[in-house]
C-alpha cells in the first residue's frame, strides 16, 4: 500500500492511455480495470476505514458484510443468472429498468464478464487479511452487479467519461475515496483532450445527484429489486434527477457520447425536456 511509484504509474495509465477515449468498446477493458484496481489497492489504507463508516447503517450492512440479498450463494444462483438472461431482460416493457439494462448488455454476457473479470480481479488480495478480503469481495461483487443498473438510472453512457462519472456515484455510495480520485483523473483527462472546463461542471453535478441517491439508500438493494420496475418511478423514489450539465455536454461534444443507456423504444421525457433548455 501507498507505493508512490505505483500510484503514479496507475494514475498516469488512467490519464494518458487512450483506452478508446471516444468510444469505449470494451466497457470492462483489462487495461483500465488493472489501473483502477491498482489505485484502489494502493490507497486502501486509511481510506478503507471510510467504507466501514459508510456501512454502519443496518440497511447497508449486507453490501459489505454479506448475507441477506448479498449472500454469495444467493448472488451466484439467483441474481447473476437473472442479470445474464438477456432474452428475458429484452422482453420486458421498454419503460422498465430491466429493458434498459437488456439493451445495454445486448452485445455481451454479464455472467461471462463476472467469470472473466470480477473473479480474476478478486484473486489479487489486499493487505487486510482473510476477513478484510471477504469484506472486499462482498463489496466489489455487489458494485460489479449494480454498476450497469446505475448507468441506466443516472443516464451516463459507457464512454470513458460516462464510466468516470459512475465512479463518482460509486464513491458516494460506498465511501471509498480512491474511487473519487479515479473519477477526478478521468475528468481531467477528458477536459484536457477537449480543452474544455465543462467536464468539471458535469462531475460536480454527478456528485450532487449521487449524494441525493445515497440519502435514499440506493446501494442497499439487490439488483433484482430494480429490474421489473418503471425506470422513472425508481428515479423518483431514489431522487435521481436529470443530469442537465451532462446533457449539455453531449450536445456540444457528440463524439464523446455513446447514448447506450437509454432504451431506443423509450421516450425519456425528462431528457428531451432538458435538451430544449
Amino acid at each position: 500500500m501507498w507505493n508512490i511509484k505505483k500510484i503514479y504509474k496507475y494514475s498516469k495509465d488512467v490519464f494518458e492511455d487512450n483506452h478508446n477515449l471516444d468510444k469505449l468498446e470494451d466497457d470492462f477493458g483489462n487495461a483500465r480495470l488493472n489501473a483502477y484496481q491498482g489505485l484502489i489497492r494502493q490507497m486502501t489504507f486509511p481510506f478503507g476505514l471510510g467504507v466501514l463508516f459508510e456501512h454502519r447503517k443496518k440497511e447497508k450492512r449486507p453490501v459489505l458484510f454479506g448475507g441477506s440479498w448479498n449472500d454469495e450463494t444467493y448472488v451466484k444462483e439467483k441474481v447473476l443468472p437473472k442479470l445474464s438472461d438477456r432474452e428475458w431482460l429484452q422482453s420486458l416493457p421498454p419503460n422498465t429498468v430491466g429493458a434498459h439494462l437488456g439493451n445495454l448488455l445486448k452485445d455481451w454476457s454479464l455472467e461471462e464478464l463476472y467469470d472473466k473479470r470480477f473473479l480474476i480481479g478478486e484473486k489479487t488480495r489486499t493487505a487486510a487479511g482473510s476477513k478484510g478480503n471477504k469484506l472486499w469481495s462482498n463489496l466489489s461483487s455487489h458494485m460489479f452487479l449494480t454498476h450497469d443498473i446505475w448507468h441506466v438510472l443516472f443516464r451516463y453512457d459507457t464512454t470513458l467519461f460516462g464510466e468516470g462519472l459512475i465512479q463518482q456515484i460509486t464513491f458516494r455510495a460506498i465511501g471509498m475515496v480512491p474511487v473519487a480520485y479515479i473519477s477526478f483523473i478521468v475528468t481531467c483527462k477528458v477536459a484536457w483532450r477537449t480543452k474544455s472546463l465543462m467536464p468539471f461542471k458535469v462531475l460536480r453535478e454527478a456528485d450532487k445527484l449521487a449524494k441525493r441517491a445515497n440519502k435514499k439508500l440506493l446501494v442497499a438493494n439487490s439488483p433484482l429489486y430494480f429490474l421489473e420496475q418503471d425506470i422513472d418511478e425508481v428515479r423518483k423514489k431514489f431522487d435521481i434527477g436529470v443530469p442537465v450539465e451532462y446533457i449539455k455536454w453531449t450536445q456540444k461534444y457528440p463524439n464523446y457520447y455513446r447514448g447506450d443507456t437509454i432504451h431506443p423504444e423509450y421516450a425519456d421525457k425528462e431528457w428531451i425536456k432538458a435538451e430544449t433548455i
